[in-house]
């Protein structure tokens, strides 16, 4: 039991250090951000900075949730924007909606991609070739922004050397623990990808929430070798980012929102879907979100095992002192996601994102052919 409680120290140091070394980044960057951002605006004027953007949406039977949508994004406040919209082939009402909208509103307009196949690839590559703009922000049909300067704020951290920007993309809060979880969860791996973006080492982000300049996605063409499928959102990021050119954006103005699953088990497959691209990683970067991985389940593991020994003391003092180490970094990073009345949840949502993970990992990841 000795050597299992040496085992316990020595992943949750490793753990710690995700949180001390790794996460803490991204409070650094945003206070830096907003200062620069500020002074910007004050140099150079009001909207001498925007480029030309287009929002890109990809719908597919999105009748219940294209309104909402198309009504937060058309009324920004922006100096030079325009709207596309895929429509996937729709067989409900989506395309009466969007005809509707396009007769009100002159900057949207809606293409069907030249395809009816698996995924949002196509749809977003062909929207990036028809569009004149200089950027595109991709967005998703179910989510609507947080505010009408959400195009401003992911803008303003454009300079000549960024070619894209990570934003981040909330879910709705509600009652119950699901809901808690999927929050949780949700800050959780933003700390993960934003604080690798941080580092020069971006590979992931959020489709809800990207953006990425034109010129540089038809360079690198991202999607030449993977049409199909999930992960449109992360072969984006993996092709176009290098060590200079990617920002981050987590003003909670350009913070986009949208519905989290109501069920666990559409919330295990949606997940399931979203770790099917873990793959296309570089073998450093999957080794990285392994440790985090191994090492948050073998802590709770080796605790709940060494519960039942004359360890128990020490054991139950060292997921304590991890668990008063993540709040106290949660203070300062939660409230950048606007979530910091999850911070008392840590200890619970820590066990149950564990034990999810755990079953994650007995199921093969399948990548879903599909939405």
């Amino acid at each position: 039991m000795f050597s299992g409680f040496i085992l316990l120290v020595i992943l949750t140091i490793i753990q710690i250090i995700f949180w001390v070394h790794f996460y803490s980044r991204v409070s650094r960057v945003s206070r830096v951000s907003r200062v620069s951002r500020v002074s910007r605006v004050k140099l150079k004027g009001e909207n001498s900075k925007f480029p030309c953007v287009s929002v890109v949406i990809c719908a597919k039977n999105e009748e219940k949730n294209i309104s909402n949508c198309l009504h937060s994004v058309l009324k920004q406040d922006y100096p030079h924007f325009d709207v596309i919209v895929m429509n996937d082939y729709s067989n409900d009402r989506t395309s009466e909606i969007l005809n509707d909208f396009r007769n009100r509103f002159s900057t949207l307009k809606v293409y069907q991609p030249s395809k009816n196949i698996a995924g949002k690839k196509l749809s977003i590559y062909e929207a990036v070739t028809f569009t004149n703009s200089d950027w595109i922000l991709l967005t998703d049909a179910d989510c609507v922004t947080k505010s009408s300067s959400w195009l401003k704020n992911m803008m303003s951290e454009v300079n000549s050397e960024v070619d894209l920007v990570l934003g981040y993309g909330a879910y709705r809060k509600g009652a119950g623990v699901l809901n808690k979880l999927i929050r949780y969860e949700t800050v959780y791996i933003a700390l993960q990808y934003l604080s690798a973006a941080v580092s020069g080492k971006a590979y992931m982000g959020v489709s809800r929430n990207l953006a990425f300049r034109k010129r540089a996605f038809l360079e690198k063409n991202p999607f030449q070798d993977r049409m199909y499928g999930p992960g449109d959102d992360d072969a984006i990021v993996q092709s176009i980012s290098n060590m200079n050119n990617t920002a981050i954006c987590i003003d909670g103005k350009a913070h986009t929102l949208s519905n989290p699953k109501p069920s666990i088990k559409e919330y295990f497959i949606q997940k399931k879907r979203h770790i099917s691209p873990v793959s296309s990683y570089s073998v450093r970067r999957q080794l990285w979100l392994s440790l985090l991985g191994m090492s948050h389940i073998g802590v709770l593991i080796l605790v709940a095992v060494l519960g039942m020994s004359e360890y128990w003391g020490p054991s139950i003092l060292m997921i304590v002192l991890r668990w008063l180490i993540m709040i106290v970094f949660a203070l300062r990073l939660f409230p950048l996601f606007q979530e910091k009345r999850l911070i008392l949840f840590i200890p619970i949502a820590d066990v149950l994102l564990a034990l999810f993970y755990f079953f994650q990992l007995l199921c093969i990841p399948i990548p879903k052919k599909g939405w």
